[in-house]
């Protein structure tokens, strides 16, 4: 008997500890009911599960700032043009379907790596569902684009790329931001299989705020005296007055230091009468 209450004793303070202890794993996936799914125009049950944005294939994709955002992701999409290069190279065994979206995903990729646009992992989980997809049974899934700081701005018709992984690859996928009054705003995707799938958010570095030294320092907005130019009379002349405005003005562009036009109230002069 008094073993039995030693036992108890030990397992009561076990499941103390372990009510008591935080839990630490990867980050958590999208709320339950910011993905949804359709097949063959029925709902079906999807599950998440959080990627490990540490180590590994997609370490620094957790980032919700363009400016934050590991050069791995940089990394897969060169990979990814590389691959699709490679598959080009045989256009013979390639179906015209297959053709057209390689093409269209290289002019994407093209783009992208080329330009001075930043990306933010918004999106990114592995997804799981208990139905059958394949090519036969393709899955229409919605990803819901509310809530969430990293959608600040977003607009309908707004286009943003998801990422499929397939056997080892990203597929870059293109997909147009859609919102209506129930849903809010939603972007969908049909896939063929399930896997890590990530939406990243593209933006350019003008919209920022940005500089070209990467500053993050606006243009400063000209105040409408700034204008350095003046107009000469119908007589080719500019006046007194237009002189020294633009003698300021000029100083006042050269020079941080702040430079005042001070105009006399003194009577005309005796010699000129000016």
């Amino acid at each position: 008997m008094k073993m039995k209450k030693l036992t108890a004793l030990a397992l009561a303070g076990v499941l103390c500890l372990g009510m008591s202890t935080t839990a630490f794993a990867s980050a958590s996936p999208l709320p339950e009911d910011a993905v949804t799914a359709t097949q063959d125009e029925k709902d079906v049950n999807v599950y998440q599960s959080p990627i490990d944005t540490e180590t590994g294939t997609f370490a620094g994709w957790n980032s919700k700032k363009p400016e934050k955002v590991d050069e791995s992701v940089r990394y897969t999409l060169e990979d990814r043009l590389d691959e699709i290069k490679k598959d080009l190279r045989d256009e013979d065994s390639l179906t015209g379907e297959e053709l057209k979206a390689l093409k269209e995903e290289q002019t994407t990729l093209n783009e992208l790596l080329s330009s001075d646009k930043k990306f933010a992992v918004v999106t990114l989980a592995d997804i799981t569902t208990d139905a059958v997809v394949d090519e036969e049974n393709p899955i229409n899934i919605k990803f819901s684009l509310n809530g969430d700081t990293a959608w600040e701005g977003i607009q309908k018709g707004e286009v943003v790329r998801i990422l499929h992984q397939v056997n080892g690859q990203m597929i870059v996928l293109e997909g147009t931001v859609q919102w209506n009054e129930k849903d809010g705003f939603f972007v969908e995707q049909e896939f063929d299989s399930l896997s890590p799938i990530a939406i990243l958010r593209f933006t350019d570095a003008a919209a920022n705020g940005d500089d070209q030294n990467g500053n993050n320092t606006p243009n400063p907005t000209p105040n409408p005296g700034d204008d350095t130019t003046v107009t000469p009379g119908t007589n080719g002349n500019i006046t007194a007055d237009q002189l020294a405005d633009l003698i300021v003005k000029k100083l006042q562009n050269a020079d941080a230091s702040k430079v005042v036009r001070v105009v006399s109230s003194s009577k005309a002069s005796p010699k000129t009468g000016e």
